[in-house]
């Protein structure tokens, strides 16, 4: 899963730059390319302990990798001018009833025996609420704010986040590598904020 996290980021972080690059018809100024090379630095720090051998990147890693770098890319740059004229909660809205019904007809959860208890209940609920509605209004509602570059780029601190509850949770170690890559990755940040364009 973390691994994951960082294969998917590094694909994103270089679908974002082409993208912008291309339709804002510019090259990448200086901060965009120190920017996203400390993310992808980062990342390739927390991925390998700085051993390129050590990271292994199947195929199916690779397809999921670039599927979900492209997703990330639609879903940051296209709402755009929807997120300025109708604000992210609206926005949010429709794109999970849309996204839910599609689901739905792909999936047909009716098919499947599930012993509905409160256990159920509760950890759907939770799922709904704090991982779907409040996380993606969150986000779009940051990236209608400060704009889908720096919004895509900010959100390089996931595998930071990633690693962090894999030392809390499943006792994986990590050591001064491991912390150059949360100070590349989280010093992105800091660039972007400073920077006005």
């Amino acid at each position: 899963k973390t691994l994951g996290s960082y294969q998917s980021l590094f694909f994103r972080r270089k679908v974002n730059m082409v993208l912008f690059s291309v339709l804002d018809r510019r090259l990448p100024r200086p901060v965009e390319l120190i920017a996203l090379g400390l993310a992808v630095l980062g990342t390739f720090l927390l991925a390998t302990h700085g051993n390129p051998g050590s990271m292994v990147l199947s195929k199916e890693a690779l397809f999921w990798g670039l599927l979900s770098a492209v997703a990330l890319v639609v879903y940051t740059v296209q709402p755009a001018k929807m997120l300025d004229q109708y604000g992210s909660q609206l926005v949010s809205a429709w794109g999970m009833l849309i996204g839910g019904i599609m689901l739905m007809i792909i999936f047909r959860p009716w098919s499947i025996p599930v012993n509905v208890d409160g256990q159920v209940i509760v950890g759907l609920t939770a799922i709904v609420l704090l991982g779907t509605v409040i996380a993606f209004s969150a986000y779009l509602e940051g990236v209608r704010l400060v704009g889908p570059k720096k919004g895509s780029l900010f959100a390089s601190i996931e595998p930071v986040s990633a690693t962090i509850f894999s030392v809390v949770w499943m006792k994986v170690d990590f050591g001064v590598v491991d912390i150059l890559g949360f100070v590349c990755i989280i010093s992105t940040i800091f660039l972007l904020s400073v920077d006005k364009n």
